[in-house]
C-alpha cells in the first residue's frame, strides 16, 4: 500500500500593502462641502415650501456670485479650470508605498519603522559607537551614530554593516551614515 504525499501549495505572493496616497485628504474635504452644500439646499427647500421659518439665503448668495462672476468671470474659470486639474490629478496619482519587500517568495514586507530600527540596530553594534539612530525615505537609508572621540572611523564601518544587513530587501535603499563625537552631559558622563 502506497501513502500519497501530498505537499500543500505555495502560498501566493502578498501585493505590497500601500497607503491612502493624496486622494486620502481630498476625498473627506470634498464629501463635507458636499454636506454643507446639501444641507443648505434642504434648508432653502423647507423654506420655499412654507415648512420652515426665516428667509431664504440661496437668491442672495446667487446674486452675489453672479455678480462676482460676471466681474471676474475670466479668472474665476481660470481658477476653477487649475483646482479641477489638480483633483484629478491628485485623485489619479499612486498610492503611496510605505513598506519595502524582503527576498521572499510569499511576499513579506517590513515598514519604514522597521527598516530604520534594522538599521539603527545593527550600527549600534559596531565598536566604538555608543548611539544610533536612523532614517528612513524610499531611496536612502540615513544613520547617525554618536562616537567616541572625534574619530569618524567607525562610520566605513557602518555604512558595510547596515549595508549587509538591508540586503534582504528586493530594492536596497541607499545607506549614508552620519557621525557626532559624542558629548559630555553637566554630570561629565558621556550621554
Amino acid at each position: 500500500m502506497t501513502v500519497a504525499n501530498h505537499q500543500p501549495s505555495p502560498l501566493t505572493a502578498a501585493t505590497a500593502p500601500t497607503g491612502n496616497g493624496p486622494v486620502g485628504a481630498v476625498g473627506p474635504a470634498l464629501a463635507v462641502l458636499l454636506v454643507v452644500v446639501g444641507a443648505a439646499g434642504v434648508r432653502e427647500g423647507l423654506i420655499t415650501a412654507g415648512m420652515a421659518g426665516g428667509s431664504p439665503l440661496l437668491p442672495g448668495l446667487l446674486d452675489t456670485a453672479d455678480r462676482a462672476l460676471t466681474d471676474h468671470a475670466a479668472p474665476s474659470g481660470a481658477i476653477a479650470i487649475l483646482a479641477g486639474l489638480w483633483l484629478v490629478v491628485t485623485a489619479l496619482r499612486p498610492r503611496v508605498r510605505r513598506t519595502f519587500a524582503l527576498r521572499a517568495r510569499t511576499g513579506v514586507f517590513a515598514s519604514r519603522r522597521d527598516v530604520a530600527r534594522i538599521a539603527s540596530d545593527a550600527a549600534a553594534g559596531v565598536s566604538g559607537v555608543l548611539h544610533a539612530r536612523s532614517t528612513v525615505s524610499r531611496r536612502r537609508v540615513t544613520t547617525t551614530v554618536d562616537t567616541l572621540g572625534s574619530d569618524p572611523g567607525p562610520a566605513d564601518e557602518v555604512q558595510q554593516v547596515i549595508t549587509d544587513r538591508l540586503r534582504r530587501l528586493t530594492s536596497e535603499p541607499a545607506v549614508r551614515v552620519r557621525t557626532r563625537p559624542a558629548r559630555p552631559g553637566a554630570d561629565g558622563r558621556i550621554a
